[in-house]
């Protein structure tokens, strides 16, 4: 049995070192990400071609009902661990029982009321659904505490590892059962062999085995962490999922097929670079919360590294959308596109910065910002519902955006703070939308002059951009590979990032 390991917080002299083990631990992350990213695509676009909108529709609106009963089965244990200043050999088993036995509690209770969730949407076979995956979520949450020790100790190569062998093993399970002709249960077996898979794979990696032992001090020092990393976490799971609910229940289970479509493959920048870097960073900025000069150097470090990666992908799938959709997925698929696009940008907005509450640890203003937030954006979203699906993605690009810009300021409480990540994230921006206009025109050129095959047209639109974006800021990037090699020492000062 492996006992749990403490990681000390840093000293001074080693605060240099946190920008390329970042960037290494991100490299492993991202690397994972992007394998599980293209899983998940290739899955996507098989099981769009094999089902059909209502299986897709069907299984977004359980998910929506078991995300939102995992805010409350995960009740931060896992997070309090990696947050925690002090050392966990305490707490650790405490922190284990607590999670796994509201998990239990509320797995019950899914399984308890989905006919009632099924008889609200008219929808019988979603209650046997709803079961196998109150089963998949109680497995999911068994080992939150044990990837976050991983996380603590920061082996993010053994992390990317079991997460790459994860997605593999998804991805083949559902495209043999949507083969199969099995409908929605290739994504809820598929899922549930991936959790099963995951709960052996993390227990290896880590093999610490908790102890019969529940500590009311343990407990004492878990709760005010839990009680507001719960709270906000429920909070903007309902403004990150609120469009979809009121999507299924308005404008119908297959108008949500499409809507969800559209909703996550948009999001894939920020899927794909967002949590890799946010999995490293928001364990690595805890160990500098006693030196506020060199923290909020490192925040707008790595806030304009997440930006400057996320606003070119966004905006080449913008631009790419109307070429790329009809060859990935199908005709029946093209009213998606524009939702689409317009949620593509939105991701970008989402991104301008790394989440300022979970970088420092401050859970209660995040939640009353997420609680406003969802009431703007359920009003916002409610007046939408007549111009489709279409309608509600401009609603959350704006009511969402919104919120994404006021948390920096409403986490520091600092205008000048906000005032300097907006000027950091400015010429990200600038740049992505002018190369997209250029790609746009040379698109326009290249399909009067040579063909009209989406195919080129998409690659040549995407060529264009990402071209621009990447000469305009080949220094930066050029930068940042040399801190990574070790070509280049980096040391954090001021508010703007590098000192050499």
């Amino acid at each position: 049995m492996q006992e749990v390991t403490e990681q000390p917080l840093l000293p001074a002299a080693n605060h240099n070192e946190l920008l390329p083990r970042v960037l290494r631990g991100a490299f492993w992350m991202l690397n994972s990400n992007l394998f599980g990213r293209v899983m998940a695509l290739a899955r996507g676009v098989i099981l769009a071609r094999l089902l059909v909108p209502d299986d897709f529709g069907l299984f977004g609106l359980a998910s929506v009902v078991i995300g939102f009963t995992a805010m409350f089965s995960d009740v931060g244990a896992g997070a309090f661990l990696v947050y925690s200043q002090d050392g966990v050999q305490d707490h650790v088993d405490t922190a284990f029982w607590a999670n796994l036995g509201i998990a239990t509690l509320l797995s019950a209770s899914v399984c308890a009321a989905a006919p009632f969730v099924a008889h609200f949407y008219h929808r019988n076979d979603l209650t046997p659904v709803l079961l196998v995956l109150a089963i998949s979520l109680w497995l999911q949450v068994a080992t939150t505490v044990h990837r976050n020790l991983v996380r603590r100790v920061l082996r993010f190569r053994a992390l990317a590892i079991v997460d790459a062998l994860i997605a593999l093993c998804t991805f083949l399970a559902a495209v043999a059962l949507a083969w199969g002709g099995y409908g929605v249960w290739a994504f809820v077996l598929s899922g549930l062999a991936g959790n099963v898979i995951s709960a052996f794979l993390l227990f290896y990696v880590y093999a610490w085995v908790p102890r019969w032992r529940f500590s009311a001090e343990s407990l004492r020092a878990l709760a005010p962490f839990s009680g507001w990393y719960v709270a906000q976490a429920i909070a903007w799971y309902l403004v990150l999922n609120i469009d979809n609910l009121m999507v299924g229940k308005f404008l119908g289970i297959a108008a949500l097929g499409v809507y969800g479509l559209a909703y996550n493959y948009s999001l894939l920048p920020v899927s794909l670079i967002g949590i890799a870097l946010g999995n490293v960073v928001y364990a690595e900025l805890p160990r500098l919360y006693g030196d506020p000069p060199r923290f909020w150097s490192a925040f707008f470090l790595y806030s304009k590294l997440l930006i400057s990666l996320i606003c070119p992908l966004s905006a080449a799938l913008v631009i790419a959308a109307p070429d790329i959709f009809p060859l990935l997925f199908g005709s029946k698929w093209n009213s998606a596109i524009v939702p689409f696009q317009i949620l593509a940008v939105h991701g970008a907005i989402r991104s301008i910065w790394i989440d300022p509450f979970s970088a420092l640890g401050k859970f209660r203003p995040s939640f009353w910002l997420g609680a406003a937030t969802l009431c703007v954006s359920s009003l916002a979203i409610y007046l939408a519902l007549p111009y489709g699906q279409a309608g509600v993605a401009v609603a959350v690009l704006i009511a969402v955006g919104a919120a994404s810009i006021a948390n920096l300021l409403v986490a520091s409480r600092s205008k000048a703070k906000c005032i300097q990540g907006l000027r950091n994230a400015a010429p990200y921006f600038a740049t992505a939308a002018g190369a997209a206009v250029v790609a746009l025109a040379a698109r326009h050129v290249f399909a009067l002059a040579v063909s009209n095959r989406k195919l080129w047209l998409a690659a040549v639109s995407i060529t264009v951009l990402l071209g621009i974006y990447g000469t305009v800021f080949q220094k930066e990037f050029r930068g940042y590979l040399d801190i990574f090699t070790g070509k280049q020492k980096v040391e954090l000062v001021g508010n703007d990032g590098l000192g050499s």
